[in-house]
């Protein structure tokens, strides 16, 4: 997984996928997914869902334990 900063927030990308939360403390998430028909995109209106989707729940957790590590 590759993790960046980005803006007030952080971006995790892995096998065509790319999760961003540009600001944690407003509390969603904006998620793309590269596929055989172009490029999908899923808005996660509270982190909460954004855990419980198949394919970005682990993009998340991991974005969350990254950014809490640099914020320490």
């Amino acid at each position: 997984m590759e993790f960046k900063k980005v803006s007030s927030g952080y971006m995790v990308r892995s096998e065509g996928k790319v999760l961003t939360r540009a600001n944690p403390g407003w509390g969603g998430a904006v998620g793309t997914l590269r596929g055989p028909d172009g490029v999908e995109w899923r808005y996660f209106p509270t982190l909460d869902e954004a855990l419980l989707d198949p394919d970005f729940g682990s993009l998340v957790e991991a974005g969350e334990a990254w950014w809490r590590e640099v914020q320490a």
